[in-house]
């Protein structure tokens, strides 16, 4: 008796049905997280952009109010919407922090007006309390609120985030 040794050479029809599904989930799995890993990743640059605005804008009305000789505006005990400062410099007399649109901006002496913030944020609110008491040197809390500007209209891009800082002029 002689037996006939049978081998299949390729594969079946069910066998690359199986493989290209396969593949298929794999693929599409990592599309997935390739989506969720891009849409996390722009998240994070609208806050770090909040974010880093706000801390430079803060810092720099911290130092430049460390650096004065006085608070103008508001007066002691009020708030307002702007800070104005006296400076120590005549040129930069007075240097005030204001809000136009939706920047944030600093006009020092008589010259122009120049940016804090950039075009990618806006400013939502900013306020100025003097907590000055007489005696005392010069105190100032200043608040101030942020928004991520939304341009592709998504969900993911919406941020804003309140920031405050105190500083108070050095007294010599």
């Amino acid at each position: 008796m002689r037996y006939h040794n049978v081998t299949t050479k390729g594969i079946t029809l069910i066998e690359t049905l199986l493989y290209v599904s396969l593949i298929g989930v794999i693929v599409g799995a990592l599309a997935v997280f390739l989506s969720v890993s891009l849409d996390d990743r722009e998240k994070q640059q609208a806050v770090l952009e909040v974010e880093d605005q706000a801390r430079l804008a803060l810092g720099y009305i911290a130092q430049t109010v460390r650096n004065a000789e006085s608070i103008t505006s508001p007066t002691a005990g009020s708030t307002g919407s702007s800070l104005e400062i006296d400076v120590v410099l005549l040129a930069d007399d007075p240097t005030i922090f204001d809000v136009s649109g939706t920047t944030l901006q600093v006009t020092e002496g008589g010259g122009g007006a120049d940016s804090l913030t950039n075009d990618r944020v806006e400013v939502v609110e900013f306020i100025a309390e003097n907590l000055s008491y007489t005696g005392e040197p010069d105190t100032v809390h200043v608040t101030l609120t942020l928004q991520h500007i939304n341009t592709e209209g998504r969900n993911i891009f919406e941020y804003s985030g309140t920031f405050s800082t105190t500083a108070t002029v050095r007294s010599e």
